[in-house]
């Protein structure tokens, strides 16, 4: 479920009166549907999620399986609080590696390579899927998977112009619930050009 948009722009970091129940707490758990359908209401903003759907569709074609937490301006109001569209979407994927990445070595060559920096290179992934990507290895030890879930909590929970407290959208990786979401984007394009 994601919550509705504050007055102040933002989804609001929890809802209702108790910021300590799970379910009602940032990152909110959402379908890859149900993100476009809320957030695909411009051309600039359905371009930015067809790339996110091909970024996912290329992590999962390497084998990389898990979750994303989606934040940034595209989860905010930009459009009336800087009078803009977005740009790109903050992506943070916590996946667990493909079988052929399980040693370190084999992982750090990898993102070492064209291939590697495609996926989880930001100034690559952003001109290639509008995406600001990032990663965090699950099969990292614990000490490292809470040490980078705190400094992405940190650096994506706050609004950049304003330090105000905000929420973020957790999807699961999950090609089938993306192929409905590339439907509902197309359905949502061919709505808006068939507007007078």
């Amino acid at each position: 479920m994601i919550p509705s948009i504050r007055a102040q722009g933002i989804i609001p970091p929890f809802i209702g009166a108790d910021p300590t129940f799970p379910p009602d707490m940032s990152p909110y758990l959402a379908t890859m549907p149900e993100f476009v359908t809320r957030f695909a209401v411009s051309n600039a903003r359905r371009d930015i999620l067809v790339g996110l759907l091909d970024y996912r569709q290329e992590l999962a074609a390497r084998g990389f399986q898990g979750f994303q937490w989606l934040s940034g301006s595209f989860v905010e109001d930009i459009e009336s609080l800087e009078n803009r569209h977005p740009r790109d979407v903050d992506v943070v994927s916590f996946v667990t590696r493909p079988i052929d990445l399980a040693q370190d070595d084999a992982l750090d060559a990898f993102l070492n390579s064209t291939a590697g920096y495609r996926l989880f290179d930001a100034a690559t992934t952003k001109a290639a899927f509008h995406c600001d990507a990032y990663l965090v290895d699950l099969n990292e030890p614990s000490e490292l998977i809470v040490d980078n879930t705190r400094y992405w909590t940190g650096l994506f929970s706050h609004q950049r112009s304003t330090y105000l407290w905000k929420g973020m959208i957790a999807v699961e990786i999950d090609l089938q619930h993306d192929a409905v979401a590339r439907s509902i984007i197309q359905a949502a394009a061919n709505s808006t050009s068939l507007q007078p």
